[in-house]
């Protein structure tokens, strides 16, 4: 029996493939402001895994539908 996946609703994170790093000072979700503002002296960096992550177009794609990212 083969397992076929039908859309985003039925994958796992097993399913999905990193595409780069993010680093920060914060180090969990919980305390970490949503507001640039409010601690503009923290830093952080996002590292793209180019050979994962090497068509820019395909970016955004899929994300019409929701009204937030985090």
């Amino acid at each position: 029996m083969s397992l076929r996946i039908n859309s985003m609703a039925d994958r796992t994170i097993t399913d999905l493939k990193e595409i780069g790093i993010l680093r920060s000072v914060f180090t969990y979700k919980n305390g970490t402001p949503r507001q640039s503002g409010i601690c503009s002296n923290s830093r952080g960096s996002l590292t793209i895994d180019k050979q994962t992550f090497n068509n820019p177009e395909h970016s955004l794609q899929g994300l019409e539908g929701y009204s937030h990212i985090w």
